[in-house]
C-alpha cells in the first residue's frame, strides 16, 4: 500500500497484522436476539457474544443456537460461548460506592438510591457485574454453568487504576480455573 499525504507519505507499506487463518479472521457475531441475531450467529459466525441476559436466558439462546447450527449443517462444537460485561467491583462497600458514583452523578434517580437497591437495579437492568469481588466470581460461575466458553469483562473506569488490580487480583485468577 502507497499512501501520500500533507504530513505522511508511505510506499509499500505492508499492513499488519494480517489474519493467520487461510479462511481469513473469526467472525464475531454479538447479541441475543432469537429472531435475527441467533440465525446469523449459526450461519456465519465462529463466535456468538450473547449480551444482556440472565444466565437461564443465556442457557436458553446457547441451546436454541445449537439447533440452528445443526439446522445449518455445522457442528455447535464450532462456534464458542461468550458473554460480555461491565464490572465494577469494590472489595467493600465504600470502595463499591466510590465506582458506582459516575452513575450518581450522569444519572439524577440515582442520587439518592441505597447502594443495595443500586447495585440490584444495575445487575437487573443492565445486567451489570456489580458487586464483591466474591459476587462477581459467582455470576462468572452461573455463566459458565450456563454454557460460556468465554467471558469479556469490559472495563469501563478509564481512570480507575485501583479497580483494575482489583479485577486482576482477585477476579481474573478465579475467573481462569473455571
Amino acid at each position: 500500500m502507497s499512501y501520500s499525504g500533507k504530513f505522511f507519505q508511505l510506499e509499500e507499506a505492508i499492513l499488519l497484522p494480517r489474519p493467520q487463518n487461510a479462511g481469513g479472521p473469526p467472525i464475531m457475531v454479538g447479541g441475543s436476539g432469537p429472531q435475527r441475531t441467533l440465525p446469523l450467529a449459526a450461519r456465519y459466525a465462529d463466535i456468538w457474544n450473547g449480551q444482556l441476559v440472565t444466565p437461564e436466558q443465556f442457557r436458553e439462546r446457547n441451546e436454541q443456537l445449537d439447533e440452528l447450527i445443526d439446522a445449518e449443517g455445522r457442528q455447535p462444537k464450532d462456534v464458542r460461548r461468550t458473554m460480555t460485561f461491565i464490572p465494577v467491583c469494590g472489595r467493600n462497600p465504600a470502595e463499591l460506592e466510590a465506582r458506582l458514583s459516575w452513575t450518581r452523578r450522569v444519572v439524577p434517580m440515582f442520587a439518592a438510591m441505597p447502594l443495595d437497591a443500586l447495585t440490584g437495579m444495575l445487575q437487573e437492568s443492565f445486567n451489570a457485574f456489580v458487586g464483591t469481588p466474591e459476587e462477581l466470581i459467582e455470576q462468572i460461575r452461573k455463566y459458565a454453568a450456563a454454557g460460556a466458553d468465554e467471558v469479556m469483562l469490559q472495563f469501563a473506569g478509564l481512570d480507575d487504576i485501583e479497580g483494575l488490580e482489583v479485577l486482576a487480583e482477585y477476579i481474573l485468577p478465579e475467573a481462569r480455573t473455571l
